[in-house]
């Protein structure tokens, strides 16, 4: 018998609850800021919604993203180690405030999911990628474009 292969990673389909909805905030909580992060390194992104929130990770042997509903529990994350921040480096996130989410597009390396570009009303867009191990906010594809062609996402589906 041979097995189904998975098209997509856990919670891609999450996605579809925040369609329509206005960004109320983004919240990353990075392990060992300061230590070896900032607040783009490794670590968890979430996404807030007037109509849901969604947990944004990596996923097993750090391949592709995961995405699970609502937000971290505060209890998950040991303090010592994970740190919670705002992510607004010159007040580029806050400008997402209020904006309504139109579609989505995921793009994969081929086997997992290593980004998602959340495009919004205003032509405003912002994605949350894996690039390497870390999960980082961006524009758009910034962080693959510095390493050449070969590290080039593909576009795999527009979530609408």
């Amino acid at each position: 018998m041979l097995a189904r292969r998975r098209n997509h990673n856990p919670g891609t389909d999450l996605v579809k609850a925040v369609l329509g909805s206005r960004i109320t905030g983004l919240r990353r909580h990075v392990f060992l800021l300061d230590r070896l992060n900032d607040e783009y390194g490794h670590g968890i992104t979430e996404l807030l919604t007037d109509a849901a929130t969604l947990a944004v990770g990596v996923g097993p042997n750090e391949a592709g993203i995961v995405i699970a509903p609502g937000a971290v529990a505060k209890d998950a994350l040991d303090p010592q180690q994970w740190t919670t921040v705002i992510t607004d480096r010159g007040d580029r996130w806050n400008s997402l405030r209020g904006r309504v989410i139109r579609f989505v597009d995921v793009y994969s390396n081929g086997i997992q999911d290593v980004a998602f570009v959340f495009r919004l009303d205003g032509r405003q867009r912002f994605s949350i990628v894996l690039d390497e191990t870390n999960l980082l906010l961006a524009r758009d594809l910034e962080p693959f474009r510095r390493g050449g062609r070969n590290r080039m996402p593909r576009f795999r589906d527009r979530i609408q």
